[in-house]
């Protein structure tokens, strides 16, 4: 417990030191991180960054290389390099790594909808809605495919999702306006994921001209996390 609440302490300080410009302060916690962990994710995808945005590509790759030939089954280990290789630029490469995280750990929700958000982010709507259907029980994936469908403007498919969505969460669905607002013992996503998807859908409502329904959204998204200032955008 003391070893991960130190490894938890020094991430906080490196991320506290990137925020502020002090790169190489960064460099040596997460370095320190590192040394108590050597496959931490979270801190080889931040060394990594760091190394890449002075140039030092190479070390930058050579860190996840190493820790993936180290720990070849480690999902979050494997999740990091696909979206470090994404905000590369380097989609190929991401790509590879999504579908290890496939071969490891099939229809894994974070591997999945970092995926699709490239596909989508690459103009390739198509492959971004394949890569979706792959994990339908997935609250975060559904609500990444209505946010796609929505850009689209395809209103009746986006709702369909957002629909899907609060039922992969255990969320109740908001027909319109008038009903009970409830707060679901079942709810398998935490407050503020919920209360987002209830704000992106209301947005979606919206722009569509059903005010009602968006009002009915927006209530229950202040239910789910009142101190949410998005969810009070009428």
């Amino acid at each position: 417990a003391h070893r991960r609440h130190r490894l938890i302490s020094l991430f906080s300080k490196a991320k506290q030191a990137e925020a502020s410009g002090r790169a190489r302060l960064a460099r040596f916690l997460l370095t320190q991180c590192l040394a108590l962990e050597p496959s931490d994710a979270h801190a080889i995808l931040a060394l990594a960054r760091i190394e890449a945005a002075e140039g030092n590509e190479r070390r930058a790759s050579e860190l996840f290389t190493s820790a993936r030939a180290a720990q070849p089954r480690n999902l979050r280990l494997v999740h990091a390099h696909g979206v470090f290789e994404a905000r590369r630029g380097r989609p190929a490469a991401a790509r590879q790594a999504f579908l290890a995280c496939e071969r490891l750990h099939p229809r894994s929700s974070y591997a999945i909808h970092s995926w699709g958000i490239l596909e989508e982010s690459l103009g390739k709507v198509d492959a971004a809605r394949a890569v979706y259907a792959r994990c339908p029980d997935s609250p975060k994936v559904m609500a990444a495919w209505a946010a796609l469908e929505a850009r689209q403007a395809n209103t009746t498919h986006a709702r369909s999702l957002y629909r899907a969505a609060c039922a992969a969460g255990g969320l109740p669905v908001v027909a319109g306006a008038g009903g009970a607002v409830r707060v679901p013992a079942a709810q398998q996503l935490a407050a503020d994921a919920a209360a987002e998807l209830y704000v992106d859908w209301a947005a979606l409502e919206t722009r569509s001209g059903s005010l009602r329904h968006a009002r009915s959204l927006l209530a229950q998204a202040r239910a789910l996390a009142p101190e949410n200032a998005a969810a009070v955008v009428a």
